[in-house]
């Protein structure tokens, strides 16, 4: 299974943003169970780099996450515009929606 993780990204330091989705896919992965063992967790900053557009962002995030079985949204994601889009998108395709607890 794909899952995509969204969240705030823009508008914090990006070494905390870094850190923040690293933790977030590390606590994902430890607590899946056997079932989910084909998991495939897709970390939006490692598909693009600091200081890229936000437009060319975006369009790599939502081709990826249109390739994708679940979103995983991390807390907070509601203060992103762009989370808000990725969150539309897994709506409007009836992806999984997972959030962080």
């Amino acid at each position: 299974m794909k899952i995509f993780m969204s969240g705030q990204i823009t508008n914090i330091p990006y070494r905390k943003a870094v850190k923040r989705f690293a933790k977030a896919k590390e606590v994902l992965l430890s607590s899946v169970t056997a079932e989910h063992i084909a998991m495939n967790v897709i970390n939006p900053l490692d598909l693009t780099i600091e200081h890229m557009p936000r437009k060319k962002c975006m369009a790599i995030c939502i081709d990826t996450l249109l390739r994708c079985e679940a979103i995983y949204r991390l807390r907070g994601w509601e203060l992103s515009p762009g989370a808000w889009v990725e969150s539309q998108i897994a709506h409007q395709l009836e992806l999984e929606i997972w959030d962080e607890l």
